[in-house]
């Protein structure tokens, strides 16, 4: 399928691999980094874990950073892609939020996110991107402007079709639900139940919501 799941160490095989598989190859690294955290994970680590050489590796994505940088791009085809889709449906504000609140729970319409890590691997990325090399670094920022651009989009259309209170500019209101979704994710990392995100999403939006 085209959902990331969490994979179990696998032993390396003797002898070399005919061919490399870089999706396995790049799930591994996805979960390893989303579950582990990127600076505790070595190319080592992902070589042991994907049952590959490590200068396959090399020779596939040239260095650490091409493999960090391809596995950011992996995560936002996976998780943030769908996520952008229900932004941009030609639907109600209030029929828009209750998908957002669905892809949080895990526990309704999107059950196959049930498996993956908590957090957002993205977020962990960008909190320490001066750490990361060049195409890391510009995977993260584009991802992070394409992640507000969508949520501006989201909320000046609502704006327009009277939707939503207009109590702030759309930067304001954009920034005011970002931090709903970030303190989200952290809940749910530190192990809050689905039924509470809902209400703590729900209550963050009620503000808004006309």
């Amino acid at each position: 399928g085209n959902y990331i799941y969490m994979m179990s160490p696998n032993k390396i095989p003797r002898g070399r691999p005919q061919t490399f598989d870089r999706e396995k190859t790049l799930q591994t690294a996805v979960n390893s980094y989303w579950a582990d955290g990127v600076e505790k994970v070595s190319i080592n680590d992902i070589c042991k874990r994907a049952g590959i050489s490590k200068p396959g590796l090399y020779r596939e994505f040239q260095s650490e950073d091409g493999l960090k940088s391809a596995s950011l791009e992996a995560y936002r085809k996976i998780i943030c892609v769908p996520f952008f889709e229900i932004l941009k449906k030609d639907q109600p504000f209030i029929d828009g939020l209750e998908e957002v609140l669905e892809f949080f729970n895990r526990e309704k319409r999107y059950v196959h996110l049930r498996d993956c890590p908590e957090g957002c691997l993205h977020l962990d990325m960008f909190h320490s991107r001066l750490d990361f090399g060049t195409a890391t670094a510009k995977k993260i920022d584009d991802l992070n402007k394409e992640y507000f651009e969508q949520l501006h989009n989201w909320v000046d259309r609502a704006k327009d079709l009277g939707e939503i209170q207009e109590i702030a500019d759309t930067a304001s209101l954009v920034a005011f639900i970002s931090a709903q979704f970030r303190s989200a994710l952290c809940f749910r990392k530190t192990g809050a139940a689905s039924e509470e995100i809902e209400k703590f999403l729900r209550l963050g939006f009620r503000v808004l919501i006309k």
